[in-house]
C-alpha cells in the first residue's frame, strides 16, 4: 500500500516506530484517536495497512468531514469512525469515561503563526487530558507546523508534560 501526503507520511511512522502499533503482526483491539480530519490522509492510510485497529476522528467542522467523505474517500466502517464533535470537549469525555489509546494524533490546525495543533490544544490542562488518555505504553503524535520563531515554545511546552518526547523535525537537512 502506498502512504500518501506529507502529513500521514510524517505521522504515522511514529506509532510503529514507538512499538505502540505493530506492523509484524495483528492489532487487534488497539485503539488510535485523531483529533483533526482534513483530508483523512491519516487515518484512512491507517485504517487501509492495519484494518483491525479500531480508529476514531474527532473533527469540529461538520463541512470538513463533508469534504474529506466526497473528495478524499474518507468513508466509515467497522473500525473507523468519524465524530463532529471539539476535540477537547472528546478529550474531557474520553477521560471522564477512562477510555484509553495506544495512540493519539493530533493533527488540529488552523491558520496564524502556530498552524497546528490550534491554540485550544496548546494548554497545560489539554495537554494533561491527552496524557491522560494514553495507555501506558502509548504515544503521542503532534503535528507541529509554526513558524520558526514559535517553534521552540511549543516543543518545550509538549516535553514539560512528556519528559521523553523526541522532536523530529521532517523538513531538516
Amino acid at each position: 500500500h502506498e502512504i500518501f501526503g506529507f502529513t500521514a507520511s510524517t505521522m504515522l511512522p511514529g506509532s510503529f516506530l514507538l512499538s505502540s502499533l505493530s506492523l509484524d503482526s495483528s492489532n487487534y483491539g488497539k485503539q488510535v484517536l485523531s483529533i483533526g480530519l482534513g483530508g483523512g490522509a491519516v487515518d484512512m492510510t491507517l485504517s487501509v495497512i492495519k484494518p483491525e485497529v479500531n480508529i476514531t476522528v474527532v473533527e469540529l467542522d461538520p463541512l470538513d468531514v463533508t469534504l474529506a467523505t466526497k473528495w478524499f474517500g474518507v468513508t466509515e466502517t467497522k473500525h473507523h469512525h468519524v465524530v463532529v464533535q471539539d476535540g477537547v470537549d472528546f478529550l474531557k469525555d474520553a477521560e471522564m469515561r477512562g477510555l484509553k489509546y495506544d495512540v493519539v494524533f493530533l493533527d488540529a490546525c488552523g491558520s496564524g503563526t502556530v498552524i497546528c495543533p490550534v491554540k485550544a490544544f496548546r494548554t497545560a490542562s489539554v495537554m494533561k487530558m491527552m496524557k491522560n488518555v494514553l495507555k501506558e505504553t502509548g504515544t503521542i503524535i503532534i503535528n507541529l507546523a509554526t513558524e520558526k520563531a514559535e517553534a521552540n515554545g511549543n516543543v518545550e511546552c509538549t516535553q514539560v508534560r512528556f519528559p521523553t518526547v523526541p522532536f523530529i523535525n521532517p523538513c531538516k537537512q
